[in-house]
């Protein structure tokens, strides 16, 4: 048996024997045909040729039947055949969308070595977001030839890190990693593309991916992915697939649960995951399930577009959070959240007991209906701020510095580093505490005290999908305020992750 060689080495070699001359020259070179053809399939199409392919040749680079022959499932075989269609009318283009966990990158790594092997002079790229995303896919590709006893006496694979591909000499074949952006994708004729996380990539990139794929006789252009976060290029060739005048040679194949399906029930999750209880394991859905909010978890495990408009607290959820009234005990630790206006919208002062993780609204300033004039008491709001500090331990004041910066600056200057200015636009960091926030909700981890105007900031705040998680904010077409909800937030992250001072006993 021939020995296998870390292609990184065989490079390093390649680099002291030769470092003035390019890279792939000596190892073409010195190339000898294996005398096999992998390529010599059976299949009454070209569909079917790739899966005889896939099952015959490619090795599973990692998870589930890691180093054993690639199986492909009968839903993985129908969607292959959907994708590419009948010969007599085969795609040029099509879209897989499918929930996180059930195999996509895996697929895509596939059907890219297939693709590779079975037709001579091919030119197939992998694409991502970007060039980490996109090498995903084709260092899994590669990783499947260097397994295979057959595959890998064909290919040369290159994995310097300026120019990683992979070639096979004996059939004019190549295959690159390129990044999602227009500049990259100018002057290929690819014969197969697969865009991994299709649903993050721009539109115009798409399109030029498309028109450029069409000077071969048979090409496809392949997005992967599962819905993304804004109604971009999948969701606009989503729409036309199902339309009353479809596309020509072009397929959309979705995974998804209906929309009006109990979220929480196996049988829901099963529509949209086809891997389920195979490779992806149901106790790990069954945490997003319990843990994520329901638009995280309808996007990305049940394969849905979930409206950015949605509510974002349901209310059988908060309302199944136990109430436990009264006061909170004076001197006892706790963090606060503070989010406040000038005029027109509500202001508001959470308290977070540190020691039974209960919520308790200490005020909220709200305009009183149809009065215009109403501006937010600002001497009050101070006062309360004071009031809270003398009668608590209070460990940290998170609080968004908009339309307050002077009077946190004051309150530093009073308190210390326990005032913490904390701004709620920076959707990175509040994507993270709101995240951290609903999963104790959902997990039902903390308590509150039953404030009604508590509740009802919670139920008006709406959930805006983003790259980094959701954010809540007001509903455009019917605002009301949320600022207890966002003070409950910060009161809670500032208790997550600010660890209060040790107390020491004097002997």
């Amino acid at each position: 048996m021939a020995t296998e060689v870390d292609p990184k080495q065989a490079v390093a070699r390649e680099h002291r024997r030769a470092p003035d001359r390019e890279l792939v020259r000596p190892s073409l070179l010195s190339w000898r045909d294996p005398g096999t053809t992998p390529w010599n399939v059976a299949g009454t199409s070209h569909a079917g040729r790739v899966c005889r392919f896939i099952e015959t040749h490619v090795i599973v680079p990692t998870g589930t039947g890691r180093g054993s022959p690639f199986r492909l499932r009968p839903w993985q075989e129908r969607d292959i055949r959907r994708l590419y269609g009948p010969d007599k009318r085969a795609n040029r283009a099509a879209m897989l969308s499918i929930g996180r966990g059930n195999g996509k990158t895996g697929l895509a790594s596939a059907l890219a070595v297939a693709e590779m092997f079975l037709v001579p002079g091919a030119e197939v790229l992998t694409v991502a977001q970007n060039e980490r995303s996109a090498a995903v896919p084709y260092f899994r590709a590669v990783e499947s030839i260097q397994k295979s006893l057959t595959l890998r006496d064909h290919a040369f694979i290159y994995s310097d890190v300026s120019r990683p591909r992979a070639l096979l000499p004996g059939r004019g074949a190549a295959m690159f990693p390129l990044p999602a952006t227009l500049d990259a994708l100018l002057g290929w004729q690819p014969t197969f593309v697969v865009v991994d996380e299709i649903g993050l990539v721009h539109p115009d990139t798409w399109m030029a991916m498309q028109s450029s794929a069409g000077k071969h006789a048979r090409s496809l252009v392949l997005g992967i992915g599962t819905p993304g976060y804004d109604k971009g290029v999948m969701w606009r060739m989503r729409e036309l697939a199902i339309g009353d005048a479809p596309p020509p040679s072009f397929a959309f194949v979705e995974h998804a649960a209906p929309l009006d399906w109990d979220i929480g029930r196996s049988a829901t999750w099963k529509r949209a995951n086809p891997a389920l209880g195979d490779f992806l394991r149901i106790d790990a859905v069954a945490l997003d399930a319990a843990t994520l909010g329901p638009n995280a978890f309808r996007t990305f495990r049940l394969g849905q577009w979930a409206d950015r408009e949605a509510a974002w607290m349901p209310a059988d959820v908060w309302d199944a959070l136990d109430v436990v009234g009264g006061p909170i005990p004076p001197g006892s630790p706790v963090t606060l959240g503070f989010d406040g206006s000038v005029a027109y919208d509500s202001t508001g002062l959470v308290a977070f007991d540190v020691a039974t993780s209960r919520l308790v609204t200490v005020q909220v300033w709200e305009r009183p209906r149809g009065d215009r004039r109403w501006k937010v008491p600002r001497a009050e709001v101070r006062a309360a701020i004071e009031v809270a500090f003398a009668t608590w331990n209070v460990v940290a004041l998170y609080a968004d510095p908009h339309w307050f910066r002077d009077m946190l600056e004051e309150l530093t200057e009073q308190y210390g580093e326990r005032v913490i200015e904390w701004a709620t636009n920076a959707r990175v960091r509040m994507a993270a505490a709101t995240d951290r926030f609903a999963t104790m909700v959902y997990s039902r981890g903390l308590s509150w005290d039953g404030n009604e105007a508590m509740r009802r900031h919670m139920l008006a705040a709406n959930a805006e999908v983003t790259p980094a998680g959701d954010v809540i904010r007001k509903r455009a077409d019917r605002p009301q305020p949320i600022d207890l909800a966002v003070c409950a937030i910060l009161a809670v992250e500032a208790a997550s992750t600010i660890e209060p001072e040790p107390e020491y006993s004097i002997w």
